[in-house]
């Protein structure tokens, strides 16, 4: 949940101040006066309006083109907003926040090596420029370059301190580099600067969760969930490790949640099909035909080797051992497409033999 926002110009202040000093009868609306109300609009198809109206009145004036490009980008028209912040480079060449709002449509166009040019090309004119670092650090993250994307985090931290957002992602940088004691001081350090953030507390779970600390895991979740009821992934993940303390009864309960408060979420049904059809547990905790139910919804949301693994594991534990091989064949063939890791690839081709030999799956 990374809140990309882009930032509005304003005009000279000459111009704003000599449109609130014109006394005498109405008079037909001034440019400033377009200006004015656009900028106090919240509505993105109104600033349009009014942004189009002044630059018919003022064609030179690059922070029009700029505010109207994020009343596009508000809207998706990424194109229309690229166009209009490339006008206000022509108009403005020195000005970092074209570029800024820029990358910031040209990362949601999954361009990323424009946005980071774009990002960089900011920070050149506006060293100190700490959103900057940290819209270039998200584009790093995309583009999997977690070194680079923890140095921008970092430089936009010692620029802002307060900035809790930079924290919690240099955080999950840090866990994925399997830098657990890093990413844990991180999230709460972004936890103490925002302790009202229900995604910080679920991040932070999952490092808990990694370094074997079921219940303090746990507890990250509950909050999580206590402070955002309707967010399901704290639901799916504290399953997870309600499952991992052999607590069946409270794993399901979990996995239920997450599909009732996301019926069309494919991880979701996937998550529930897969407990149901490979819980280790008692077989009260199972249930084949369900989770065929769900494995096949999922895989109709999504298509992926991992979702077939767990439709091939579900038709095992309904007895359809025929299907259940075919299906994890299928899988394999999907990973070794991919270039999957071997180990991977191998645990696949193992259930394929297991489904064969008319036994179904168990996880551990």
């Amino acid at each position: 949940m990374r809140k990309k926002t882009m930032w509005l110009a304003v005009l000279g202040l000459a111009a704003v101040f000599s449109a609130g000093l014109a006394p005498g009868p109405a008079r037909p609306q001034s440019a400033e006066d377009l200006f004015r109300q656009a900028r106090a609009s919240r509505s993105a198809d109104e600033q349009i309006r009014l942004y189009s109206a002044y630059l018919r009145l003022r064609p030179s004036e690059p922070a029009a083109y700029i505010n109207r490009g994020v009343a596009y980008a508000e809207k998706k028209l990424l194109d229309l907003a690229i166009a209009d912040y490339n006008k206000a480079l022509q108009l403005k060449p020195g000005y970092h926040l074209p570029h800024f709002n820029r990358g910031l449509a040209y990362q949601d166009k999954k361009l990323l090596d424009q946005a980071i040019g774009d990002f960089t090309h900011a920070i050149r004119l506006k060293p100190d420029y700490a959103r900057a670092y940290k819209s270039r650090a998200s584009a790093y993250e995309d583009k999997k370059l977690l070194d680079l994307a923890v140095a921008d985090y970092t430089k936009a931290v010692q620029l802002d301190a307060t900035d809790a957002h930079s924290y919690w992602r240099r955080g999950v940088s840090y866990d994925i580099k399997d830098l657990r004691d890093l990413a844990l001081a991180d999230i709460a350090k972004a936890i103490q600067l925002r302790p009202g953030e229900s995604t910080y507390y679920n991040s932070r779970g999952v490092v808990q969760g990694r370094k074997r600390l079921y219940d303090l895991a746990i507890a990250d979740y509950t909050k999580s969930i206590q402070l955002k009821p309707g967010f399901a992934l704290p639901y799916r993940n504290r399953a997870v490790m309600y499952n991992r303390k052999r607590q069946y009864d409270l794993a399901k309960a979990d996995y239920e949640k997450a599909v009732q408060l996301g019926p069309e979420d494919p991880a979701a049904n996937n998550s529930l099909a897969y407990f149901l059809a490979t819980c280790a547990g008692p077989a009260s905790c199972r249930d084949g035909k369900r989770a065929v139910e769900l494995s096949l919804k999922a895989v109709g949301l999504s298509y992926s080797a991992s979702y077939m693994d767990t439709l091939a594991a579900a038709y095992a534990e309904s007895g359809r051992f025929e299907e259940a091989a075919k299906t994890q064949e299928q899988a394999v063939s999907m990973l070794r497409q991919e270039k999957a890791g071997e180990a991977r690839v191998a645990g696949y081709q193992k259930r394929v033999e297991l489904y064969r030999a008319g036994k179904p799956y168990r996880a551990e």
